[in-house]
């Protein structure tokens, strides 16, 4: 058994009263009802609606349910849920839900069905014991079975670690679904009470709402004890949904409340009088929650205010306007004022003794409310590179309510342009900043910029915000090394997903292009460019060959569709980022920016050729491939003149007119009705786009 915190209630006048906690076993497995589910996999809904049945509650009256019980159908769908997809065994599922299920309170009622809050119940002399309480139980699939109150005339032999218990001994008392339990299998235990006692209260009554009122009562008890105890026994039962049902758990909780009880009376003569002189006395004054900080929507008072009539009004003037205690619970609630800061309010209570006109009395008393801000410091950023990209992560743990930091990372360029944003949306989680960026293929110095801000804003200029700078840097290693990442992630696609014996060709042709491109590096790093770009065209050579195997023999493979379509636009778009590789390998040793230009007007050239492929008949559109390809090559050789430092304009211009003739073959192609309009409008536009592209690089 884990008990909750327990309360003592002290009063002394006549008696004195003690309330004692109960709590829950720590193992479940229970109860009964007609409604079931089909599967392990339900829905939120299902669940909703199959506890809402087992509790005689439509579904439409939902929104009708106090917030306490919509909180705890949450929670038990939620565990219900959970339970589902594995996440917890029948028993951890059990467990959570007597767990998070709140224990039924019970409160104590005194004169006007006030709670007993430190005051003097003078109805209780030695003619007759009585005493009001209510209890309430707002759970889910939880219902009180029995009542039962005793009067304990002995405390010393009182023993409470007994005071949960059946007649048996057990804790508890469990039954399948179908099982009824007899009525003598679930009487109380009642051996705690001692050897004097007196029970003056039983209820069998299942409950059918979710609070009750009680009278216990006893006409001329049988002693009369400087202390006497009155308890509380309830029997409670939970119902748990299992594979096969519901399953019902029986157990009981015990209060108990002390109280002292005294004969002495005196003979006074009667006189007509004002039963009551005094004005209310306001003691106690409570917040709620203290300290109160600025994201508190409002500030709740527990004020304790006495008068012989009983209190007919309690109030608390605040910034002009007046709070009033209607549900008569000594509890008020004002609006925070948000800004932090010292305030002043009033708090008055009018007693209820108005038996004539200006009979009533009003006591007033002042009290000071301070307001803090919850969070006074900014986000901390954190930036961590990895090796292809970068970490980025907001921590705001500092604060007393946490307002869910949040922010956005910018990444620009040497020349200001942004590569790449995003927001932030949760702190404590690590976002993700590719270097695939690095699908630029072209090293650049880059700025990463991130904001973070603490959303706090309940006042203005609550709000505390970081900025945090990293200055980065794509190489030309890194380049090289991306497009190594990349053949081998496709050498590890090929070894799991293709069961043919020819895949070891593949990769061992992949291997030579990661090779060659280590050698190429090395070259250009040395200050030998021609043989860097021998090198990385040896490396093109090989992407061609594979993906050329793959479209012709692909059946013979053993591929998917999936397997083929993925490898053929890695096989690419490898094949793109060498030819870009060359480019920029030109421009680090020519210390100019022309090679990366040319490369990447080339990388539209061969797009457009696997455009011209996927859209147009093989064997029609062979001879302009076959142009487009020439093209492609015209403006490769342009990169190998700026490494001989020879002209280079003359096979660009070359370039343009080969287009030229490919825009021929495209109106061809049209007139012989081989493509339509639309498609040849798109060829013939990405074609002027390519030549444009090349005049300005001239």
């Amino acid at each position: 058994m884990k008990p909750k915190n327990s309360k003592f209630i002290s009063i002394i006048i006549i008696f004195s009263f003690s309330i004692t906690s109960f709590g829950f076993p720590q193992f479940f497995t229970y109860i009964i009802n007609q409604t079931s589910l089909s599967s392990r996999d339900n829905t939120f809904e299902e669940w909703r609606d199959v506890i809402l049945n087992h509790n005689s509650i439509k579904t439409e009256t939902l929104i009708d349910l106090q917030q306490e019980t919509i909180s705890n159908l949450y929670e038990q769908i939620n565990i219900y849920q959970d339970w589902d997809n594995g996440i917890y065994s029948a028993n951890e599922k059990n467990q959570l839900l007597l767990s998070n299920s709140h224990t039924p309170r019970i409160r104590y009622l005194g004169p006007d069905n006030h709670p007993i809050e430190g005051y003097d119940l003078i109805s209780h002399d030695d003619e007759k014991f009585e005493l009001n309480f209510r209890l309430d139980d707002r759970i889910l699939n939880e219902w009180v079975v029995r009542v039962y109150a005793y009067l304990d005339y002995d405390l010393y032999d009182t023993f409470m670690s007994n005071s949960e218990k059946f007649e048996d001994g057990s804790t508890y008392k469990h039954f399948q679904p179908g099982e009824q339990p007899d009525f003598q299998d679930l009487n109380p235990d009642t051996s705690f009470m001692g050897i004097e006692f007196d029970k003056i209260l039983e209820d069998h009554d299942q409950w059918t709402t979710s609070e009750k009122d009680y009278v216990a009562k006893k006409n001329y008890p049988g002693r009369i004890d400087q202390e006497l105890y009155f308890h509380v026994k309830v029997l409670y039962k939970k119902d748990i949904y299992e594979s096969n049902g519901w399953h019902s758990y029986y157990f009981y909780s015990n209060f108990y409340l002390s109280w002292y009880w005294t004969s002495s009376f005196q003979h006074r003569t009667l006189n007509i009088r004002d039963d009551d002189l005094g004005a209310p006395v306001i003691s106690n004054i409570n917040i709620i929650d203290a300290p109160i900080y600025d994201g508190y929507n409002e500030i709740i008072f527990e004020i304790n205010a006495e008068d012989k009539s009983g209190i007919s009004e309690l109030y608390i003037e605040f910034l002009g306007d007046k709070y009033l205690d209607n549900d008569n619970d000594n509890l008020i609630s004002i609006p925070n004022p948000s800004a932090p800061g010292d305030y002043t309010l009033s708090i008055s209570a009018v007693d209820a003794d108005s038996d004539r006109e200006g009979d009533q009395l009003v006591s007033t008393v002042y009290s000071n409310l301070n307001i803090l801000d919850d969070d006074i410091t900014a986000p901390q950023i954190i930036i961590d590179e990895n090796e292809f990209g970068w970490n980025v992560s907001i921590l705001d743990n500092d604060g007393i309510i946490d307002s869910e930091s949040s922010g956005n990372y910018t990444l620009i360029d040497q020349y200001g342009q942004i590569i790449d944003s995003g927001i932030i949306y949760q702190e404590e989680t690590i976002y993700s900043i590719s270097k695939e960026l690095i699908s630029l293929m072209k090293p650049v110095s880059l700025s990463l910029r991130v904001f973070a801000t603490n959303n706090d804003c309940e006042w203005e200029g609550d709000e505390e915000t970081s900025e945090a700078t990293r200055e980065i840097s794509i190489t030309l290693e890194d380049c090289y090394n991306y497009v190594i990442a990349q053949i081998e992630k496709l050498k590890n696609y090929i070894k799991e997903n293709l069961q043919s014996c020819v895949k070891n060709f593949f990769i061992k042709k992949l291997n030579n292009t990661q090779l060659n491109l280590r050698s190429a590096y090395n070259q250009v790093i040395q200050g030998n460019i021609c043989c860097a770009l021998h090198n990385l065209e040896n490396a093109l050579s090989l992407i061609r060959m594979i993906k050329s195997i793959f479209l012709c023999f692909c059946q013979n493979f053993c591929c998917c569709d999936i397997d083929l379509g993925y490898v053929i636009y890695s096989l690419n778009d490898i094949r793109n980022n060498i030819v870009l590789l060359k480019g920029n390998s030109v421009d680090y040793e020519k210390n100019t920016d022309l090679g990366y230009q040319i490369a990447s007007i080339e990388v539209k050239v061969l797009n457009l050729k696997d455009f011209i492929q996927e859209n147009i008949n093989y064997f029609d559109s062979w001879c302009l491939r076959r142009i487009i390809m020439q093209t492609a090559i015209l403006i490769e050789s342009a990169l190998f003149h700026i490494a001989h430092d020879t002209d280079y304009i003359c096979v660009l211009t070359c370039a343009q007119l080969t287009l030229d003739l490919a825009k021929c073959k495209v109106n061809y192609l049209l007139g012989e009705e081989k493509i339509s309009q639309n498609l040849a409008d798109v060829l013939i536009e990405r074609m002027t786009q390519i030549q444009n592209e090349i005049e300005l690089v001239k």
